[in-house]
């Protein structure tokens, strides 16, 4: 799997590019020059990435990344994991499904911003990519 950050080492401001998590098996990466600098968050246990764009704040623009055993743990199966995923939209746009394959895409609002989520699941973890920003910002990201 790759969802494909430079990692800034802890947080730190980036300008393009990659994070790999080997605990998960994921990497992401990003380019855009011209948005600026991004602040790059590592979580404390190592389970996932935040990025955002405090040159751009406005925009409201986080992605994340992340892996998590939470779902095998707590007894959940693709099933009960995609409706908690859907639980945090108040809009689904956008919903593609591949049980087989073990993967998923939604896309809509929540609150008063636009949400895209894309998560991998296997009975052992999931891992899971989203991206947010507000409403007013559409038409910059949605080329994303």
């Amino acid at each position: 799997m790759c969802l494909t950050l430079f990692f800034c080492g802890g947080s730190g401001l980036c300008l393009a590019g990659e994070y790999v998590n080997e605990r998960y098996g994921f990497a992401v990466n990003w380019m855009d020059p011209a948005a600026g600098a991004f602040a790059v968050t590592e979580s404390e246990n190592g389970d996932g990435v935040t990025v955002t764009d405090p040159m751009h704040a406005e925009r409201g623009m986080e992605l994340r990344a992340w892996g998590s055993m939470g779902w095998s743990v707590m007894g959940m199966d693709f099933e009960s994991g995609l409706r908690e995923v859907c639980g945090r939209f108040s809009h689904i746009d956008l919903k593609r499904v591949n049980r087989e394959e073990g993967w998923f895409i939604l896309s809509g609002s929540a609150e008063n911003a636009i949400l895209h989520v894309k998560g991998y699941y296997t009975p052992e973890a999931v891992c899971l990519l989203s991206l947010r920003y507000n409403q007013e910002q559409r038409e910059i990201f949605e080329s994303v």
